[in-house]
């Protein structure tokens, strides 16, 4: 009793897959590159992960949250007044608090990129995943945000 009609047998299914499949060679180049990124990765992995991770429920990173929103409150209300008076305010007079308040906020784009993140509800532990959610979420809002007032402060400390 035969089940199989002969001409779907295993061996002619294979030498049809074998036909119809063309794997194009990677190139040396390619192969480089990719050897190098994993390299690199992993070089970037063991730097990284000498530095602890941050939990966001800690009463330290808790404080320092509410720091920081104290300090963008103070250039809430400081930028529109220096944008609407030109008083020199945050950008002459107090050019030095203005820098130092600028270099908190960039610091903890650094610490946030360092925060173990939660994504539907589970915790991500994976360094590269939480850079990665950060990418996606905010670091783009908040270095454009930076880039302004870094610009200011060198534009009137040259002037």
């Amino acid at each position: 009793m035969k089940f199989a009609s002969p001409i779907f047998q295993i061996k002619n299914v294979s030498r049809l897959f074998r036909q119809q499949t063309f794997i194009m060679p990677e190139s040396r180049i390619i192969g480089l590159v990719k050897d190098k990124y994993q390299m690199l990765r992993k070089y970037a992995y063991e730097k990284f992960s000498k530095f602890p991770q941050f939990h966001p429920e800690s009463p330290k990173k808790l404080l320092f949250d509410y720091f920081i929103s104290i300090i963008r409150i103070i250039l809430l209300i400081l930028i529109p007044l220096e944008i609407a008076y030109t008083p020199g305010i945050a950008f002459r007079e107090l050019r030095i608090f203005t820098m130092i308040l600028t270099t908190l906020l960039a610091l903890e784009i650094l610490i946030r990129l360092n925060t173990i993140c939660y994504v539907k509800g589970h915790a991500v532990l994976d360094r590269f995943e939480i850079v990665r959610q950060q990418f996606n979420n905010l670091i783009f809002i908040d270095f454009s945000t930076l880039a302004p007032l870094y610009y200011f402060l060198s534009k009137t400390d040259t002037s």
